[in-house]
């Protein structure tokens, strides 16, 4: 009957929400994580061999795991620096190790959430939660040279678990657009969209800090002389005296 076709559409969109419930996120690295330039002459090429990933004290995400992981790191840092990271016998192998110390603040969502009945939270959307990512990225090739760098992620988001109200688009200032989507997790976690922003920035800052350790060296330039400017005769001593 066409009259039960809204009811039957109304009620499967209930059932999906009130699985996930709908979300808006949004994120802020800090300090910002600028795309280095890598010369074109630069003489030492690296090959990411592997990457681990821990993360205290939640459970690590699916798709930051093992050696799939690993190739992941590896060509999407082959394709953002071609210059540097390159798949060839002659690459310097490095290791790359990624910390992730989580945080999540979603106390006063909660709290408004069970005080307002599920109105903020259940048809409108929660008061904002924060998840905190301080990630370190340790590097390391078959050298001993190591290398270090540190950087934290802001990821801050409300939600709705009974209409679509959470996918209006969160206030304030992101990296990247914000994302509004139906969640696949509590309050507090990350969207895979914003993991994927997470790990180009982690690729980033490893091709940033390898730069610093093997930098071009750029000949110096004679010294020039501004037009109209004078050329100064060059003194020399009149006599030269032995020191002794």
């Amino acid at each position: 009957m066409p009259t039960m076709k809204p009811f039957i559409l109304f009620l499967c969109m209930t059932v999906i929400l009130s699985v996930g419930g709908c979300a808006s996120n949004r994120i802020i690295m800090t300090p910002p994580v600028k795309a280095p330039s890598v010369p074109a002459a630069n003489g030492t090429s690296y090959k990411v061999d592997k990457v681990t990933v821990s993360m205290i004290p939640y459970a690590l995400p699916g798709d930051l795991k093992g050696k799939s992981f690993s190739d992941r790191f590896a060509r999407l840092a082959e394709s953002r620096y071609p210059g540097l990271f390159k798949d060839t016998p002659e690459a310097v192998p490095v290791n790359v190790r990624i910390e992730i110390s989580q945080e999540v603040h979603d106390g006063a969502a909660l709290l408004t959430f069970m005080g307002t009945v599920g109105i903020f939270g259940g048809i409108l959307p929660s008061l904002p939660w924060t998840t905190e990512w301080q990630v370190k990225v340790g590097i390391e090739d078959r050298r001993g040279v190591r290398h270090a760098a540190e950087v934290q992620a802001l990821h801050r988001g409300w939600w709705s678990l009974f209409s679509p109200c959470g996918l209006i688009t969160i206030p304030g200032d992101s990296d990247i657009p914000a994302v509004s989507t139906v969640m696949t997790g509590g309050p507090g976690s990350v969207p895979p969209e914003l993991c994927d922003y997470v790990v180009r920035c982690m690729v980033d800052l490893t091709a940033k800090e390898l730069l610093r350790e093997n930098p071009v060296q750029i000949p110096e330039q004679p010294f020039l002389l501004m037009p109209g400017q004078p050329s100064a005769p060059l003194q020399m001593p009149a006599e030269t005296v032995a020191p002794f």
